[in-house]
């Protein structure tokens, strides 16, 4: 039988603050996933990751708590994640008023975390992969429209998040780091689809300097590209090329998804 080693990172902060600290963001009391349209339990999305460092596109061969590895990227060298979303039992929620979902990655399936989102008639707040070089993407904004989508729309928040989040790839710093983040609908893309696509952006200032987000909002599809930008310049990019309907039960947990790898 083959040996999986799962490694977890659960979303345990009370929801009151939504992530680590979103406070702007409104979430469901109840029936967490009822009214989702797009993030719906048993689905997966498919995204390929492009990693750029030192304007080098490089590839992650390695990903987890104890470090990662990587390698110049070729021309057909890809990473992917997959996000699945969850359908865990009433009551074994980790969080209550979250969307459960977990990532793990093409060519790394030892590796799992689990995390959440919010999606509803207010807002979508979509919480990315943390684990391993994903840790700087906590600089970053988040994923996050606020309903209805307009052009010029524009909102903010303000987090704080702990020096574990630090690394000397991206940003180190001792104690807390305050996070402003701003937001604006920068456009309506015009694209012959069933629904309107919206490109986002946003900025996050700290005393390690900005960090930046374009995000491309489907609403059919979510979130269909993110370009995360870090505070030395390196960028982060998924693309969505699949999303993936299952015909079996939503998986319920992580636990669940790794049984079926055995």
């Amino acid at each position: 039988m083959k040996r999986i080693t799962a490694v977890f990172c659960l979303f345990l902060l009370p929801f009151i603050l939504t992530g680590q600290g979103y406070k702007s963001v409104i979430a469901e009391k109840k029936n967490v996933d009822a009214d989702n349209q797009i993030y719906v339990p048993g689905r997966t999305f498919v995204y390929e990751v492009t990693i750029t460092k030192g304007g080098k596109n490089m590839l992650l061969v390695k990903n987890g708590f104890n470090g990662w590895e990587w390698a110049e990227a070729s021309p057909d060298s890809m990473n992917r994640i997959l996000m699945v979303v969850l359908g865990p039992k009433k009551g074994d929620r980790t969080n209550k008023r979250q969307t459960e979902i977990l990532y793990t990655t093409d060519g790394m399936p030892e590796f799992v975390e689990t995390t959440g989102l919010i999606e509803n008639a207010d807002n979508v707040w979509l919480h990315p992969p943390r684990s391993g070089f994903f840790k700087s993407l906590e600089l970053c904004p988040f994923p996050y429209v606020q309903l209805p989508l307009e052009q010029d729309k524009a909102w903010g928040d303000e987090i704080t998040i702990g020096s574990h989040w630090s690394h000397p790839e991206w940003a180190e710093w001792e104690g807390e780091l305050n996070l402003n983040h701003t937001y604006r609908i920068a456009e309506k893309v015009e694209k012959r689809t069933a629904a309107s696509i919206y490109r986002l952006e946003a900025i996050g200032n700290s005393a390690v300097g900005q960090t930046k987000l374009e995000a491309f909002y489907s609403e059919k599809k979510g979130f269909e590209q993110l370009t995360f930008t870090l505070p030395k310049g390196d960028t982060v990019f998924f693309n969505l090329i699949e999303i993936r309907t299952s015909e079996s039960p939503p998986l319920k947990n992580a636990e669940e998804y790794l049984r079926k790898l055995r």
